[in-house]
């Protein structure tokens, strides 16, 4: 797994059934590529100016929404709640 918490099948390598180079090679980078077209993740994710408030991950969305691109409502409030305490103290 590139991470512990990316359990999403299709992103997890099996080791037995191939080698350490093949995964970080090819698996790897196959991983980093994927990208979303969600309309929804684009809008109210990808270009959020508090993006690195949040707590929003391919894996946490995965766990939370069944999607590596999902959107997760209370994330965006931990965000600007972060944001919030950040600029009012």
């Amino acid at each position: 797994k590139l991470c512990a918490s990316l359990v999403k099948e299709d992103c997890t390598y099996d080791l037995r059934k191939g080698s350490l180079k093949e995964a970080w090679n090819d698996f790897v980078p196959q991983i980093r590529k994927l990208t979303s077209d969600d309309p929804q993740y684009i809008s109210q994710c990808h270009s959020s100016p508090l993006i690195n408030l949040c707590m929003w991950c391919p894996a946490t969305a995965h766990m939370e929404t069944g999607r590596l691109d999902g959107w997760v409502e209370y994330f965006c409030q931990v965000a600007h709640a972060r944001a919030d305490q950040l600029l009012n103290g």
